[in-house]
This record gives structure tokens, sequence and C-alpha cells, in this order.
């Protein structure tokens, strides 16, 4: 790939994966290496930071289905389904919005 087109690819690939257009423009018309290596570590580590949200997520939601596929099995299998059932604060809301008070 040219020089030319190389650096509207890393651009856009760097605007795909969520830098801010400020900090992408920073880069591009900087002489400074260390100001291009101190951005591009502050982006990893954004990069980082949201892998690992995603990740607890994903298990939260991997913990809810398991619970409601066993639900399924007890109401096929011809227990519970009867009464009312307690139902656990969901761990993802921490609180905030959504978060649900036991009885």
């Amino acid at each position: 790939m040219a020089r030319s087109r190389s650096i509207p690819w890393a651009a856009r690939v760097l605007l795909d994966h969520g830098m801010p257009a400020t900090k992408v423009h920073s880069i591009l018309v900087t002489d400074d290496p260390e100001i291009i290596r101190r951005q591009m570590e502050l982006h990893r580590e954004r990069l980082e930071e949201r892998l690992m949200d995603q990740r607890l997520v994903v298990g939260h939601i991997k913990v809810l289905l398991t619970e409601v596929a066993h639900q399924r099995e007890i109401v096929a299998l011809g227990f519970g389904g009867s009464g009312p059932q307690r139902r656990r604060a969901r761990p993802w809301t921490r609180g905030g919005v959504g978060a649900r008070v036991e009885r």
C-alpha cells in the first residue's frame, strides 16, 4: 500500500475503532513521535477498558439466560410456576437506574 494512501486508511481505521476525531487529527498533523505514541497508547487503553466492560456485560447476560433456561426446564418438568417468586438484584445495575430492591 503506497504511503499516500496509508494515512487516510489509518485515519479511517482509528475513527472506526472509536478514536475521537480530534485525537486522530492531532496525530496526523504532528511531527512529534512522542505525541503519536502517547495518543495511540491512550486509545489502546480505552479499547481495553471497553473490552473489559463488554466481557462483564456478556457474563451477566450468560447468567441471566442460564437462569431463564433453568426455570423453563423446571416448569416443563411440572415443578414450580406457582406462587410469588423473588428476583435477585441484577448485578450490572450497580444500584443505579434499573436496580431492584428486594422485599
